[in-house]
């Protein structure tokens, strides 16, 4: 049974936002995981003193290995930085 041309027309808007928000969050998963990948790539490298020397510890890339995607992995190392600041 086809439905009445104003709820087709408003079930149709509905599905277009959830699309749209559904775009949205994967690009921001996408973004997540790009960033983490750079992340890793430069800090992975650095020896433990070179970690202190900006503030971080392997400790700090190892939870950033095993964080959700729906955390930020910049904001978590610059929480953990700032907390460590002149504490070295």
């Amino acid at each position: 049974m086809a439905l009445p041309f104003k709820a087709a027309t408003t079930q149709k808007v509905r599905i277009s936002r959830k699309l749209s928000r559904l775009v949205v969050m994967t690009g921001k998963l996408i973004q997540e995981i790009a960033g983490r990948q750079k992340l890793m790539s430069a800090m992975g490298n650095l020896s433990e003193k070179g970690l202190r020397d900006v503030g971080l510890t392997e400790d700090d890339l190892m939870t950033v290995r095993n964080l959700g995607l729906s955390t930020s992995a910049l904001e978590l190392l610059r929480d953990a930085r700032k907390k460590r600041l002149g504490n070295w």
